[in-house]
């Protein structure tokens, strides 16, 4: 927390001391980062990964319905033998059918409620990397515009020895035109 303070500090120096620089601003050049970063983005999705997984988790603890059913056609053949040795057969056809409904609503389910404070543990270890990912996004970003702003003052100093040499070169040049250069 301290670290983003003072963090948030240097961005506002930075901005107050700089409007821009190139055209952007510092916020506009976090957010651009932030909407490009492929490590920012696999990390965001990961978070909604785990949000889903606290979700089915939290499913399995609810009552569960199944239904099960099967219909067949039966065709059963039966013979008798009769006094006279002659034989009695008959055919029997018809339809089965087999369903059943199965309501489950365990009371005390230790694996299921064990995985669901695992997921969720991993959750919060998902937000944390995610929190951790947007904080060193905007690190690298202040520094790099900390740096763009350390060459723009580096850059603006080494220009005004220069245009005051070139005036010193100008006036040694007209001196010398004039014929008042040393005699050596």
């Amino acid at each position: 927390m301290r670290i983003q303070l003072i963090q948030n500090l240097i961005c506002i120096l930075i901005t107050s001391v700089s409007l821009n620089a190139q055209g952007v601003t510092l916020s506009e050049a976090i957010k651009s980062a932030m909407s490009v970063d492929p490590t920012l983005r696999a990390s965001k999705l990961n978070l909604l990964a785990a949000e889903e997984n606290i979700a089915m988790a939290r499913s399995r603890l609810l009552p569960q319905v199944s239904l099960q059913g099967t219909t067949s056609q039966l065709t059963q053949t039966t013979s008798q033998e009769v006094t006279g040795g002659a034989d009695i057969s008959r055919s029997f056809t018809g339809p089965t059918a087999n369903h059943q409904i199965v309501i489950r609503q365990a009371l005390f389910r230790p694996k299921e409620f064990s995985n669901l404070n695992l997921i969720e543990l991993q959750n919060e270890l998902i937000k944390i990397k995610y929190e951790q990912d947007i904080e060193d996004l905007r690190s690298r970003v202040i520094n790099a515009w900390i740096d763009l702003l350390g060459s723009n003052k580096i850059v603006q100093i080494n220009e005004k020895p220069l245009k005051l040499i070139e005036k010193s070169v100008a006036q040694e040049k007209a001196k010398y035109l004039n014929g008042d250069s040393t005699n050596d």
